[in-house]
């Protein structure tokens, strides 16, 4: 069993995950994996990943996706076999606005 965070970078999940974001993800060997599931994988080209899953093959095999319609191209992306996921994404952890004024009572 695993849970690791990993901190959202680019804006390839936006506007779902954004940039500075951070994810928590869970993975032991009995996960199962569902279209729409978003995931965390270690790519051989692209490195750590988050994506949605946009489709399972008969392989086990993932298409992976990313929300923002400018990510990179699930063609680009290919199908990559479940044993590269790291986990799947099982909560969200948004950082606290810059923009957020504080109030001291003064």
């Amino acid at each position: 069993m695993s849970l690791c965070v990993h901190r959202v970078r680019g804006q390839s999940m936006s506007p779902h995950f954004n940039h500075n974001d951070y994810v928590m993800s869970f993975s032991w060997r009995q996960t199962e994996f569902c279209v729409g599931d978003v995931v965390v994988l270690n790519h051989p080209r692209f490195f750590t990943i988050i994506k949605r899953i946009a489709e399972i093959n008969d392989q086990g095999e993932l298409r992976l996706r990313g929300d923002n319609p400018a990510s990179t191209p699930s063609e680009e992306i290919g199908w990559q076999p479940i044993h590269r996921v790291i986990g799947k994404v099982v909560w969200h952890i948004q950082p606290p606005s810059e923009a957020t004024p504080t109030t001291n009572g003064v």
